[in-house]
């Protein structure tokens, strides 16, 4: 099965946009495209013959890879690749970046152990300086034990079935090279203020230094030039600030210069709140009462897993979401490439950021019919660690060293409001505290710590999860704003454009008229009288369809929208 996309992906140089928009340099070597590939068992004498070539950052399990097959738990899969760097590189440090590789990798080059890491969502990097020769070996090797782990994995399935896929290993984000000079900025926190027409910034650097910020509007005019030191906050003046919103997403930029080294970068000027609207607490943004409408996002692709095609198609799905009126995506227990939050930045489109779970992410219906019946279900005692695979306390630092890297990846992208760390009790533990992290992270934005069920009564929502049986406001009054993070599911199969002959859904309509009809009455009849009680967001399953599950807005190949396009956008709008 492929999108539309397919044919245009590079085959020598696939996903070749500026993987860093918010840290951007103008310098940088894409090493996506044919690498040397073999699998071996990881027990057996290494064979360093090599099995054919696969095509980076798409993921070994994928059709855009050329190897279609599945990484087993006892085999590592080992990558090669031959580069050299540009002649006026020469003086400059080289770091190596690798976007994600899934799940724990070793990276040699010219026969040098390099580093390795662990965890298979978030980016990281290694300065390769003192390795470089005129041509260059790079070797990465790969183990992911996939479902027969307790590490953070998402959806990931070696029998794939129902709401879980196809499971995805190996390098499937974009790896690149980055010269720097030898005293280099290293990164940069942004936070807008609205309320004081101002913007916190923070560049970071390994030693201090002077460098100079230059602030522009969207047409480039500049409004702010000053000196500052890296290593300590600045705080600049945005008069007259234009504001972000999804209807009018503005965003600023921003230049650092010292020395030889540039980076630019941009934000916005919005901010998360909580409100009171008709004596009820609700989602504010810019201080003003909100309503978030918008469908669960997989982030799945049928010939590419967990790796977008191409931008365009990542734009076509934030494009399209918006044309049918709605105005957020909850990305669903997996991160995207930094590009992607870029375009909904730039597009306009509120994001909800799901930590990638890991444990035991099954479902617990002991546990769920004792929270559903009002019942305190704890997530904090060593017997609830064995029901959610959290027993081993590495595994649970592991989890939080995770969900560290994700809100500091993460942190300066405008569109997101709400992180969400866990979903329907999947592998959680102490949500509680874990709240307390984030927030001592990052104060600028709203957490719905379990989503779903299993409340521990943090956080800033009540997170109700409804399927098959209509939208109800919560059984028991709460200080907290009312949110619907998942719902509908309405299955329908699109003859023609479907993955398997198996289906799973949330109830299944048998025609176009009917799944119309059931979606209009869903919105009138039980979404529209709840926002009179204080519902203030709603998520709806999904946007496309996944494999087998077929309760899509898309088809899986994003080539249909089941639902008549113009009517389901004047129906969403209704909502806000």
């Amino acid at each position: 099965m492929r999108t539309k996309w397919f044919d245009s992906v590079s085959r020598s140089l696939p996903l070749n946009e500026y993987p860093r928009p918010q840290f951007a340099r103008s310098s940088w070597l894409n090493l996506n495209g044919q690498w040397d590939y073999r699998i071996r068992k990881t027990s057996a004498p290494d064979d360093p013959s090599w099995d054919g070539k696969i095509l980076v950052p798409f993921c070994p399990e994928s059709e855009l890879s050329g190897v279609s097959r599945v990484l087993q738990p006892d085999e590592t899969l080992i990558y090669r690749r031959y580069f050299s760097v540009p002649e006026d590189w020469k003086d400059s440090s080289v770091i190596l970046h690798f976007g994600a590789v899934d799940y724990l990798c070793t990276v040699s080059l010219n026969g040098t152990d390099v580093g390795s890491h662990r965890g298979g969502y978030i980016p990281f990097s290694f300065d390769i300086t003192g390795l470089l020769a005129e041509e260059n070996e790079l070797i990465v090797s790969v183990t992911d034990p996939t479902d027969k782990g307790l590490q953070q994995r998402g959806k990931q399935r070696l029998s794939p079935s129902g709401i879980f896929y196809t499971p995805l290993s190996g390098i499937w984000q974009t790896v690149w090279l980055e010269p720097v000079p030898v005293d280099h900025f290293t990164d940069v926190l942004i936070v807008p203020d609205i309320d004081s027409s101002t913007v916190s910034v923070t560049l970071m650097s390994k030693e201090d230094c002077r460098y100079k910020l230059t602030l522009s509007d969207s047409n480039g005019g500049i409004l702010v030039q000053s000196a500052f030191r890296t290593n300590t906050e600045a705080v600049v003046s945005v008069s007259d600030s234009h504001l972000w919103t999804p209807e009018d997403p503005y965003l600023y930029s921003l230049r650092f210069e010292s020395g030889s080294d540039i980076v630019t970068s941009y934000f916005g000027m919005r901010k998360f709140s909580v409100a009171e609207e008709n004596g009820h607490p609700v989602f504010a943004l810019n201080n003003k009462p909100y309503f978030m409408f918008g469908p669960l996002d997989q982030g799945y692709w049928p010939e590419s897993n967990l790796t977008p095609p191409t931008e365009e198609a990542m734009v076509f799905d934030l494009a399209t979401m918006k044309s049918l009126g709605f105005n957020t995506l909850r990305k669903h227990i997996k991160t995207e490439p930094l590009r992607w939050y870029y375009l909904c930045d730039k597009l306009g489109m509120i994001v909800w950021q799901d930590m990638v779970s890991g444990g035991k992410c099954r479902t617990d219906i002991s546990a769920i019919a004792r929270d559903q019946l009002g019942i305190k279900v704890p997530d904090d005692t060593e017997a609830s660690y064995r029901r959610t695979g959290r027993s081993d306390p590495g595994n649970r630092k592991e989890y939080e060293d995770e969900l560290r890297g994700l809100l500091g990846l993460l942190k300066n992208c405008v569109s997101l409001a709400v992180w969400v760390p866990f979903n329907e009790c999947w592998g959680q533990f102490d949500a509680n505290r874990i709240t307390d992290i984030i927030r001592g992270i990052d104060a600028s934005r709203l957490i719905d710590q379990a989503s779903g069920w299993v409340d521990q009564g943090g956080g800033d929502f009540k997170s109700l999860h409804t399927y098959y049986k209509k939208l109800h406001e919560p059984k028991k009054a709460d200080p907290r704003i009312f949110i619907i993070s998942e719902c509908g599911g309405f299955g329908f199969r699109e003859d023609g454009h479907t993955w398997s002959d198996k289906t799973f859904s949330y109830g299944k309509l048998k025609t176009h008229e009917e799944l119309m009809t059931k979606y209009e009455s869903f919105v009138e009849n039980e979404l529209l009288p709840l926002r009179k009680k204080g519902l203030s967001a709603v998520i709806y399953t999904q946007l496309s369809d996944v494999e087998t599950e077929l309760n899509g807005l898309l088809t899986y190949d994003r080539q249909t929208c089941k639902f008549d396009s113009e009517k389901l956008s004047i129906i969403n709008r209704k909502t806000y």
